[in-house]
């Protein structure tokens, strides 16, 4: 590995940073420090990764990190090595590879204000920064963990433990994204979702949004019992559907393990009437809705046809045995 460099005043009994290390796979920064200091003095604000050794344009604070001592415990007393745990802010922004920083040794440097910390004779460290001694890149695969459904806007929002390249994604192929009824399902609805349905389209995210098309929100109206509550809102989805930021695939989700929502909004949007038909030889009027109708709740003495300016008070229908027993946007009666 390459030799880290360092730049520190030469003061004796002065406490330093002699090594770290950038473990993305532990999401931590592994810090060797010159002698024993004090973990309770350890002032995270004060610890900032950069891209070059001098005159830099990003800087990630370590002010949502957390001290931890070999064994993963919060950190107490005297240590030469520490563990700081990253926080989701700073390891994002390592992991949207459009920015160099943490890619290498070449782009990640450890920028440690004065008064940071406090060695084993009470003495404060003097401003340092230190070159990586390592990276050790993230080999785990990113995996889905959450979705919510909003049936009332039609859209979900899939949620990663990582973060994704949305760029990356293959969601438009048949069968990336399913909604289904159960962990093993008994009924699905494969979804056929256009790139441009995404938001955001572009950048690396933990969170993406996807707008369903009216041809799937209807489907899914179709299938009843997909999607219609929280209890049959399930998810499986293609491990080419996206990338993770070094552009491997994420980890599948099958069939037999489908990811309940942890949130669901039903559609509370009163379906609309778009137009109808009156057919004189057969007796019947064709009504067209703006969504599938469930054919069972027709109310047919809560229907008023006007002629002209004169109103037919009673009218007297009788639904036909395909439109009684199916959802669908057409009613005829």
């Amino acid at each position: 590995a390459k030799m880290a460099t360092s730049h520190i005043p030469e003061i004796d009994d002065v406490p330093s940073v002699e090594a770290f290390v950038l473990d993305l796979s532990l999401n931590q920064l592994a810090v060797t420090f010159s002698e024993p200091v004090s973990a309770e003095s350890i002032c995270l604000v004060k610890f900032t990764l950069t891209e070059v050794e001098s005159g830099g344009t990003i800087f990630l604070i370590m002010s949502t990190s957390e001290v931890l001592d070999i064994n993963g415990l919060p950190a107490s007393g005297l240590l030469v090595n520490v563990f700081i745990q990253l926080g989701s802010d700073v390891l994002n922004t390592i992991k949207d590879n459009t920015m160099t920083i943490g890619t290498s040794v070449m782009n990640t440097y450890l920028l440690i204000e004065s008064d940071a910390y406090v060695g084993k004779s009470n003495n404060s460290n003097v401003l340092q920064t230190i070159q990586a001694q390592e990276i050790a890149m993230d080999t785990s695969l990113t995996s889905l963990i959450d979705i919510s459904i909003d049936m009332n806007e039609g859209s979900l929002v899939l949620m990663f433990n990582d973060v994704i390249d949305i760029a990356s994604q293959r969601v438009d192929r048949f069968g990336s994204i399913t909604l289904q009824d159960a962990k093993t399902s008994t009924a699905q609805v494969p979804l056929t979702i256009p790139g441009t349905m995404l938001s955001p389209s572009t950048g690396f995210r933990t969170a993406v949004t996807i707008q369903l098309t009216e041809s799937d929100i209807t489907s899914i109206k179709f299938a009843l019992n997909v999607a219609s509550s929280l209890a049959d809102s399930y998810i499986i989805i293609r491990a080419d559907a996206f990338n993770d930021y070094q552009g491997n695939d994420i980890l599948a989700v099958t069939d037999d393990n489908g990811i309940q929502a942890y949130s669901y909004i039903p559609d509370m949007t009163p379906p609309l009437l778009q137009s109808f038909d009156f057919t004189r030889d057969s007796g019947k009027i064709s009504f067209t809705f703006d969504e599938p109708m469930d054919a069972g709740s027709f109310i047919a003495s809560l229907v008023r046809v006007q002629v002209d300016s004169l109103q037919i008070s009673n009218l007297f229908v009788e639904l036909s045995t395909a439109a009684a027993t199916a959802f669908s946007p057409y009613y005829q009666i």
